[in-house]
């Protein structure tokens, strides 16, 4: 799957839309109050229709840019205050978890890992590369549908099952259901830890960064004494590879994030190999890490950006040092300086990472590299699905006037 700059331009959109949609809500529910009572499971099917229908018409409208006040009412007269909020919630949260042009593919596999670890039941569990297969199966038959104005196909709603795609909009109504590990299940055992790091194995999929900044703030000096602990969590083969459904397999997350609110810049490079995973379900996270580590964690990034490695682990990396840029603006003219020289020595082979570059550049609006990327795209080292020419809007005319 290839994200594009479109689908970012989509969410900038679906996130006004969110905005237009919640004060609507907002100033119905003021006029008038409803009550429902709790569904059973002979009605849960019509709600998942329901709900599908107010999603599919967000969604709808985040696609033709329409912020419709009045589309949104008619959605609120037809299904009610309440279910338009609570689709527009989940909504919202998945518009505000998406990894952006970088890293959105993780995203949604650790999307996918976590509902399965709740609401799995006795689904098999995908591989990244059989969920990003299914993944595009799925939207092929959505992208279809929606063009004909056609309802599911039982291929569309099969995969859909599979991947649990609707299950974040019956999370109100579904008890958990969480998945045993098959015994054919290989991963590789994980190290065993002492207090406080082993704290981290219990938090399962709670994944909550503001519980990990009060940690770190309320209790640093402990931490502190325990960062190498926390720093191998992060990296356990054992605990990345785990079963989704047992809790210690999410430890990796609260520890690379606690690594960050702690500002471990000796760990950044340690925390590379986290890319390493074939079915890595936390990369996208570590640019917003090593922004929080700052300036010292820039070595081990260029290194390894500059590294002919996996190009997706390459792109994260580069994100990380633009996160440290836009974080310590003190480090900005050199961190850009330092991309438009790679774009400049770079070749046609390198086009998709190059995309990842000009979209990061133009994210840092470092209009300093507008004739690297001119220059970059007139000798095709750019792959134009990915972010083309009119999507790069330091080279427009009217971005001076701004």
């Amino acid at each position: 799957m290839e994200t594009s700059q479109a689908n970012i331009n989509v969410v900038c959109r679906a996130e006004t839309l969110i905005a237009v949609c919640a004060n609507v809500i907002d100033e119905t529910t003021k006029m008038k109050t409803t009550s429902s009572s709790s569904p059973t499971y002979q009605n849960l099917e019509p709600i998942r229709r329901r709900r599908s229908a107010i999603l599919f018409e967000l969604i709808n409208q985040s696609v033709a840019g329409g912020l419709d006040k009045r589309k949104i009412n008619s959605l609120v007269k037809e299904y009610g205050a309440q279910e338009v909020a609570f689709v527009n919630g989940i909504f919202a949260r998945q518009i505000k978890e998406r990894g952006g042009l970088i890293g959105d593919e993780i995203t949604s596999y650790r999307r996918y890992r976590r509902v399965f670890a709740q609401y799995g039941g006795m689904r098999p569990f995908f591989s990244r590369k059989e969920y990003d297969h299914l993944m595009d199966q799925f939207g092929d038959l959505l992208g279809a549908r929606y063009l004909a104005s056609q309802p599911p196909s039982p291929r569309e709603n099969e995969i859909s099952d599979l991947l649990l795609q609707s299950v974040e909009y019956l999370a109100d109504l579904l008890p958990l259901d969480t998945p045993p590990r098959p015994e054919n299940y290989a991963a590789p055992l994980p190290a065993t830890y002492t207090a406080p790091a082993n704290q981290l194995l219990t938090w399962g999929w709670d994944l909550n960064r503001e519980r990990i900044q009060e940690e770190a703030e309320k209790n640093q000096l402990l931490w502190r004494s325990s960062l190498a602990d926390v720093a191998r969590i992060a990296t356990d083969p054992g605990l990345l590879q785990g079963w989704p459904g047992d809790l210690a397999s999410w430890a990796p997350w609260h520890a690379v994030h606690l690594l960050g609110a702690l500002r471990a810049n000796e760990y950044a490079g340690q925390i590379i190999t986290i890319l390493k995973n074939e079915n890595d379900w936390l990369g996208d996270v570590l640019p917003r890490i090593w922004g929080q580590m700052g300036p010292d964690a820039e070595p081990p990034l260029w290194k390894h950006t500059d590294h002919r490695s996996n190009r997706e682990a390459r792109s994260i990396t580069l994100s990380g040092l633009a996160s440290i840029a836009r974080a310590h603006p003190e480090r900005y003219d050199d961190i850009v300086q330092g991309m438009i020289e790679r774009l400049q020595k770079s070749t046609p082979f390198d086009f998709r990472y190059n995309a990842y570059m000009v979209h990061l550049l133009n994210d840092l609006k470092a209009v300093n590299a507008r004739d690297a990327i001119v220059e970059a795209y007139r000798q095709n080292k750019i792959d134009r699905k990915i972010i083309d020419e009119g999507s790069v809007e330091i080279l427009t005319d009217e971005y001076d006037e701004i």
